[in-house]
């Protein structure tokens, strides 16, 4: 479950919740473009207008992201999914891409442990369980929602 904190001191209640369908509800990963299992990290583009929200969802192996982080509700599907071939696929390393070694290659992900935007809105996520980083150029303007496939790798 992910929420949302709005920047004002003082303000400890949170605004909206990703990954559920509302704040009473802690449901099982139903896996969709609205679930979450295991989020861990986050990274805003401050640099993108609207601002982009990119969401760690580990144990679906992907990262989910949101076109505008300042304008979503509760339990709003992501626009986009890194990671997968679709929304509805979790298994490490389900890489449909032509060249993939087993599902592994640049379009695959496998237990993703961060995520880090760059001043030019490139993406890149820590791969942990591939042991390697992938640089995805600016996802929002790829004008997709799934079956991205990353322009570099370190590691």
């Amino acid at each position: 479950m992910v929420t949302a904190l709005p920047a004002a001191t003082g303000d400890y209640i949170a605004d909206a919740v990703l990954g559920q369908i509302d704040f009473a509800h802690n449901g099982i990963n139903n896996t969709n473009a609205a679930s979450l299992n295991s989020p861990s990290q986050m990274a805003v583009d401050l640099n993108s207008s609207p601002e982009h929200l990119y969401v760690v969802d580990g144990s679906n192996n992907r990262i989910l992201g949101w076109n505008n982080a300042s304008s979503f509700t509760n339990g709003q599907n992501a626009d986009i999914e890194i990671g997968q071939p679709d929304f509805e696929t979790t298994r490490c390393n389900s890489g449909t891409a032509l060249g993939d070694v087993a599902g592994l290659g640049a379009d695959s992900l496998c237990l993703p442990g961060g995520v880090a935007v760059d001043s030019a809105g490139d993406l890149y996520v820590a791969d942990t369980s591939n042991n390697r980083v992938l640089e995805y150029n600016q996802p929002f303007a790829q004008a997709i929602a799934f079956g991205f496939a990353a322009n570099a790798i370190f590691g």
